[in-house]
């Protein structure tokens, strides 16, 4: 699943309907299909479903909430989103720009504060990459990166 385009659908969601802590799957339903036409109903269950599953919605009861603030996360009024692009695991874009996404979508740091963040890490060490000083840095700000931790590990086993 594209994480960075599910956060920005559970924030329109979220902006919607100004209860973020107490949405139903009908909201989203109601919300992504009948209001915005995005997805249709099938593919906005398979969703909620997915989204709780990757941990950005906490299920209590019959009600999800985000798990993460949605007032952070930068929504463009043209964005638009099909089954194609949501249900991708969205690999083919570099790493450090989905580290980067993961930040901006946390709402704790953007992305021009964490590059510079980096950068300033950077300059105290040798023998860093910067996509290890940049996982710090969001590391330090209580953001989950063990996904890109698990998959530069894949790789480096893959190219052992």
């Amino acid at each position: 699943m594209d994480k960075d385009a599910a956060r920005k659908i559970i924030a329109i969601v979220s902006a919607d309907l100004k209860r973020p802590d107490s949405l139903t799957a009908q909201d989203f339903i109601n919300v992504i299909s009948f209001r915005r036409k995005m997805l249709p109903p099938d593919s906005v269950r398979k969703f909620v479903d997915a989204a709780t599953a990757e941990g950005l919605l906490v299920k209590k009861g019959d009600r999800y909430s985000p798990n993460f603030s949605t007032s952070g996360v930068v929504v463009p009024l043209d964005f638009t989103v099909d089954d194609k692009t949501l249900f991708s695991s969205n690999a083919d874009k570099p790493i450090i720009d989905r580290i980067l996404d993961a930040a901006a979508a946390s709402g704790r740091i953007t992305k021009k504060e964490a590059i510079t963040r980096a950068r300033t890490l950077m300059e105290n060490t040798k023998y860093l990459s910067f996509q290890t000083v940049l996982l710090s840095v969001l590391l330090d700000e209580g953001i989950d990166v063990s996904d890109f931790v698990r998959e530069i590990e894949e790789k480096k086993m893959f190219l052992s």
